[in-house]
C-alpha cells in the first residue's frame, strides 16, 4: 500500500489514503505482536473496511489500484 503510488503512478487523494492507511496498518500490527497488547490488532479491522471501500469512495482510476486495496483489505480483515 504504501508504495502503490511508485508501482501504480497514482497521485491525490488515493495515493495519501493508501500510504496512510498502510502505515497505521503496519504501525497497529507491529505494536500488536507484544503480549500484552495483543487486543490491539482488532484496531485494523476499520483499516481493513476502509480499503474494501475506498476505491469507490474516493475514485480509484485504474483497476490495478482497485484491486491491490480490496486484496490487502481482506488480507487485513
Amino acid at each position: 500500500l504504501m508504495f502503490s503510488r511508485l508501482i501504480f503512478g497514482i497521485e491525490g487523494v488515493m495515493a495519501n489514503s493508501d500510504h496512510l492507511v498502510g502505515a497505521m496498518i503496519i504501525t497497529i500490527a507491529v505494536c500488536a505482536m507484544a503480549e500484552i497488547a495483543r487486543p490491539l490488532r482488532f484496531l485494523n479491522l476499520p483499516f481493513g473496511l476502509w480499503l474494501l471501500v475506498a476505491p469507490w469512495l474516493l475514485g480509484s482510476a485504474s483497476l490495478g489500484v482497485t484491486l491491490n486495496d480490496i486484496v490487502a483489505g481482506l488480507v487485513v480483515i
